[in-house]
Parts: C-alpha cells; sequence; structure tokens
C-alpha cells in the first residue's frame, strides 16, 4: 500500500505539472517505511531526493522529523562518511496501521 501511495503521488506530479502537491514529510516517510519493509538502506541523500523539493528545504525537514523521534540517522558500518536515515520503530507501527486502516483511535500523535 505505501509502494502504490508513493506511486500515485509520483504520477500525479508528472500529470499536472510540479509545484502543485507538496508533501515532502510524507514522501520521505514512505520512502523510509517501504525501504524498512525491504530491509533497505536509506541514505540521507536518496530521502531528500524522495522529497522532490530543494536538498536544504529536504534537510530541514528530515531534521524535524528527527527532532521528533520519527526517524533517525545511522552510520554506514562499512562506509562510515556515509550515513542513513530509519523510521523509528514506533513510527514505523503507526504508519502501517494508517496504511492498513486500523481503528483511527489507535492513531495517536507522533513523540514531539
Amino acid at each position: 500500500m505505501a509502494k502504490q501511495a508513493l506511486n500515485v503521488r509520483q504520477r500525479r506530479e508528472r500529470m499536472f505539472g510540479p509545484g502543485l502537491f507538496s508533501e515532502p514529510v510524507w514522501d520521505i516517510l514512505l520512502e523510509l517505511y517501504i525501504a524498512r519493509a525491504e530491509a533497505a538502506d536509506v541514505p540521507v541523500g536518496n530521502a531528500c531526493l524522495a522529497a522532490s523539493v530543494p536538498m536544504t528545504s529536504a534537510l530541514r525537514w528530515c531534521q524535524l522529523l528527527q527532532d521528533r523521534a520519527v526517524i533517525y540517522r545511522e552510520r554506514d558500518p562499512k562506509d562510515g562518511r556515509r550515513v542513513f536515515l530509519r523510521m523509528t520503530d514506533e513510527s514505523f507501527a503507526k504508519l502501517t496501521l494508517l496504511l492498513g486502516g486500523g481503528n483511527p483511535a489507535d492513531l495517536l500523535p507522533l513523540a514531539e
């Protein structure tokens, strides 16, 4: 379901043109959610590209998500120069519930 949501957002942008739809945080979260579900790594730069906004803006959004404990950074154990972004367990569980159509009463705000 996350892949489908991300695909629709990307197609929507191509069909109607850039600048009409902007949800960089949602795009970053979907990218990280899909990666976690597939046991894949997402370097910071790739997460920023998924946001479809300028790199500096995407980095600010990533920092905000990290400040709110939604995501965290982890150094690549094979290459200390590279950093991955990962979704916290709590955020992954909440997004799973949200995408799966669970009970809305169970959707508590993410940590601030």
